[in-house]
């Protein structure tokens, strides 16, 4: 891999993982356009970490209250059924452990078919029609009323459920969460908080799993790898902040346009080309 390759790797990474577009199937596609043989994962997986970097910088805020709430879980006084009154509160950390769950185990149950899905660019293309579709469809849940501290831990499952289908690369975790939480009478600006806490964690696990081929990787291409991650992370930051604006204004329908497009693009290439 070349230190161009990798930048643009990177940036296309860190531009997509947080807009709902899917990144892993961006990376798929160019993958193939650039002609890069063999797999891809390990390189992949490094500057999912780079995005990381950019959400925990974005919201550190939250992030250090919502520590303090998994610390409470074992040493606070505090009861989980008490009225959360800040993000400090034990109920907030374990709603993301709960909205986590369910993608780590299908993660792991069935990762050598999402790694068989990972290489096929048809795949990605049809996902990206499936992708679409939802994303025009959020213009029918502007409306929802629920604030972060009046979710529930059912509420929480089923949008750990949904964050499930963006394991197929073409569908989008930020997007199939957002939409899920809209879905379910979330304020928008809500679910999108509550998306970006909940893909630290699995973003975090997919990295553990393959880290040892990340280290290999690393090894072998050190200034690919180093420039990967930064790029992804200073692209990744600036994706968190656009999408938060957009989402506010109700305006994450324009991404359906967007993947419609490519999405049937795609198809068509791999069918007729």
């Amino acid at each position: 891999m070349t230190l161009f390759e990798s930048i643009l790797l990177g940036a296309i990474q860190g531009l997509t993982e947080f807009l709902p577009v899917s990144s892993s199937g961006h990376l798929v596609v160019f993958k193939d356009i650039l002609g890069i043989h063999g797999s891809m994962i390990p390189f992949f997986i490094m500057v999912h970490f780079g995005t990381l970097f950019a959400v925990v910088i974005y919201f550190w805020k939250d992030l250090i209250q919502i520590t303090q709430g998994v610390l409470g879980i074992f040493f606070s006084r505090q009861k989980v059924k008490e009225p959360p009154d800040n993000l400090a509160h034990p109920r907030f950390a374990i709603l993301i452990i709960i909205a986590t769950l369910p993608a780590v185990i299908i993660g792991i149950l069935f990762n050598d078919w999402f790694e068989t899905v990972f290489e096929s660019v048809l795949y990605v293309g049809i996902a990206w029609l499936f992708m679409g579709s939802m994303l025009m469809a959020s213009l029918r849940f502007q409306k929802g009323m629920l604030g972060l501290q009046e979710m529930t831990f059912p509420l929480a499952f089923l949008i750990g459920c949904a964050q499930c289908i963006a394991l197929i690369p073409g569908i989008s975790r930020s997007g199939t969460t957002i939409l899920a939480g809209m879905v379910l009478g979330l304020k928008k600006e809500d679910a999108a908080r509550f998306a970006f806490w909940m893909a630290i964690p699995v973003i975090l696990g997919a990295g553990i799993l393959e880290l040892k081929e990340g280290i290999a990787f690393a090894r072998d291409y050190p200034a690919a790898s180093l420039f990967g991650v930064l790029t992804s992370t200073g692209v990744g930051f600036l994706a968190v902040a656009v999408l938060m604006k957009l989402v506010k204004k109700g305006q994450l329908y324009i991404f359906g346009f967007y993947c419609l497009i490519v999405g049937l693009g795609t198809v068509l290439k791999e069918i007729f080309f």
